[in-house]
């Protein structure tokens, strides 16, 4: 609501890896430059990086289908 998507992602980076957080703030970084952004590269880089690092979430089959629709 406040528009401050530079300062949130700011933030989310700065989650410590080991946090319980990481799947949440990487997940939501990608979103944020996806579709608030409209950085399709950096969004797919992230979404790249989220199934890499977590194979068994529950959000693995809706990021495959989400980069195959940037795909096209």
């Amino acid at each position: 609501m406040q528009k401050n998507f530079n300062q949130s992602l700011s933030i989310l980076e700065n989650i410590n890896e080991n946090s319980p957080y990481i799947e949440s703030s990487l997940l939501l970084q990608a979103e944020i430059y996806d579709h608030i952004l409209n950085d399709k590269s950096k969004a797919v880089d992230l979404y790249l990086q989220f199934l890499d690092t977590f194979p068994l979430s529950i959000h693995y089959d809706l990021l495959r289908i989400r980069l195959r629709e940037i795909a096209s």
